[in-house]
């Protein structure tokens, strides 16, 4: 009886999956894109502190291969520091502002981002549901306004085999420019990333994630491009409360 009540649940799950990456596939093949590959890598750390004051740190290395067809940008490096200080109104309700500095090695450029969260996280029976919107401000080099996006996230997440602490997690994040930018961004539709993999956890406080992420982006004027990243992300998370 066991036995078959657990391969009903894996039976679910994957009827589950399939049904949502069916369902998010088409946001990533809007049109006839050039394809590039890449490999991210992700540390990732959550501080909990006393009176539900929140914190967290975000640091990934973006490394981009040289099968780009455009030669002036292939082996792109990109490093991302992000941080931000919010407020845990209830367990399912947080609020975060930050700052983030976005390096672009290949060709060098800098970006600077302020940013306002708030996530939203539920379940429904073993499965995690997580909701999260993200405004930035973006202070870029040769840009000369403000280019205000908006970003939404959702994110699902089932125990794959429970007693081995594993799961698997499906997520999708779409992003919107709100403004022209004087040589910058235009209003409209700007990427989307949808993710799929496993999440292995370590211990009460780290966990790693490995898996596929499709990066989607709208270049408006130049062609569409099709990112195959690798995603590898470490996770750590401290009490301080």
């Amino acid at each position: 009886m066991l036995i078959q009540t657990k391969n009903l649940l894996l039976m679910k799950l994957k009827i589950t999956l399939i049904s949502l990456f069916v369902l998010l596939l088409p946001f990533s093949s809007y049109a006839e894109t050039q394809d590039e590959t890449s490999f991210w890598l992700t540390h990732l750390s959550k501080f909990k502190f006393e009176n539900n004051w929140r914190a967290f740190t975000d640091l990934q290395l973006r490394y981009r291969s040289d099968d780009a067809d455009d030669k002036s940008e292939k082996r792109t490096q990109q490093f991302l520091t992000r941080g931000a200080l919010g407020y845990q109104f209830s367990p399912a309700f947080s609020f975060y502002q930050g700052f983030a500095i976005l390096s672009n090695l290949g060709p060098k450029r800098i970006e600077q981002r302020s940013f306002q969260q708030l996530s939203y996280k539920h379940s429904i029976d073993q499965y995690l549901i997580g909701h999260r919107i993200r405004l930035e401000q973006r202070f870029m080099e040769k840009v000369y306004d403000v280019s205000h996006r908006a970003r939404y996230a959702f994110d699902f997440i089932s125990p794959l085999i429970p007693q081995e602490d594993i799961s698997i997690e499906v997520s999708e994040e779409v992003f919107f420019n709100l403004n022209d930018a004087d040589n910058g961004p235009q209003t409209g539709f700007a990427q989307n990333r949808l993710f799929v993999g496993p999440i292995f956890k370590v211990s009460d406080s780290m966990s790693l994630k490995v898996g596929y992420l499709n990066q989607f982006s709208d270049r408006h004027a130049r062609s569409n491009t099709s990112n195959h990243v690798l995603n590898f992300a470490i996770s750590n998370s401290f009490d301080f409360s």
